[in-house]
């Protein structure tokens, strides 16, 4: 394949990547199924929420605290977050799209019922902030969906190798690059905040950042790269689609010429010219060539394109 059309193609291909990358990030974590369980940006485990976590924990029934009890691992997603055992996540919380990490709003989901809860470190004080981010991780993902999305379709019609499609490809996936490591940048910086915090400030929690979350998300950004790459050399690099790189059309015959048409006869050289004579001499004449076609015995066949020799003419010595 040339170049011209490989580059275009590798483009519209990064970006589709990219896309199914971004979307596996979005439908992670929501439910308890064994892909989407593992696609989570947080993970904190436990022994049991004790009381350095629910001071009040000793005001719950016994139901509430044995279910805290049995709930031994957290995994924090994009619109909510699940729930289990030591070996398996058993439960997903509805999701939300103004949903943030907060540990009172993990307790209250589990029990159905408000309690005190503290919260490590400073994070109660940055819940503002942390809701905010949190959207805006949201908002940045599906912008970069929709970007690559947009640069999979021009992308496609830039194959034709038309420049003003291979310029607004090369456009969108510049922003698609660009809000893709953005979202990956502030979702990595938001949740090793959070477990930096959880870790120094609380020793029956431990939290741990999701690999395969940030590793997709990390992936989707050098796919946009790639594909930003590829589809900027073939904008300012490769030619433009013109007459030189289409198959030539077939010349058309002339309206006028055909194989019937009539033509002169050729002028003699000498009037004993054995070739041309019987053209030019009659029994009725001897003028001049432009005189033949007056004379019904003198002529060239416009049918076949033959030669009609005469049948009238004088014999004189050397002539035919």
């Amino acid at each position: 394949m040339q170049t011209y059309s490989l580059c275009p193609l590798l483009g519209v291909f990064f970006s589709f990547a990219s896309v199914v990358l971004l979307i596996f990030i979005l439908i992670g974590n929501i439910r308890p199924v064994r892909v989407l369980q593992d696609i989570y940006f947080l993970k904190l485990t436990t022994e049991g929420l004790t009381s350095q976590i629910v001071p009040d924990l000793a005001d719950l029934s016994s139901e509430n605290v044995n279910k805290l009890k049995e709930v031994t691992q957290y995994t924090i997603g994009l619109w909510n977050f699940c729930y289990g055992n030591t070996q398996e996540i058993t439960t997903c919380a509805n999701t939300a799209g103004d949903y943030h990490f907060a540990l009172v709003d993990i307790v209250y989901k589990i029990l159905g019922v408000w309690t005190t809860v503290t919260s490590p470190g400073n994070l109660d004080s940055n819940n503002d902030k942390i809701l905010s981010m949190s959207k805006s991780i949201i908002g940045l993902y599906v912008a970069a969906i929709a970007l690559s999305f947009f640069t999979v379709v021009f992308g496609s019609l830039s194959l034709r190798r038309q420049r003003l499609f291979r310029m607004i490809t090369a456009l969108l996936s510049f922003l698609a690059l660009v809000v893709t490591l953005a979202a990956s940048a502030v979702a990595t910086g938001l949740y090793l905040y959070i477990k930096q915090t959880v870790n120094d400030n609380q020793d029956s929690l431990f939290a741990s950042l999701g690999r395969v979350a940030f590793g997709i998300s990390w992936g989707a950004g050098l796919s946009a790269l790639i594909a930003f790459i590829f589809t900027t050399v073939a904008t300012c690099l490769l030619p433009e689609r013109h007459a030189g790189f289409s198959s030539p059309k077939s010349e058309k015959q002339p309206f006028l010429i055909s194989e019937t048409s009539y033509q002169a006869p050729p002028l003699p050289t000498t009037i004993s010219d054995p070739a041309t004579v019987g053209l030019y001499q009659n029994n009725n004449y001897n003028s001049s060539p432009n005189d033949m076609f007056s004379n019904n015995n003198n002529y060239h066949s416009a049918n076949d394109n033959q030669f009609v020799q005469p049948t009238h003419y004088n014999n004189h010595p050397g002539q035919v």
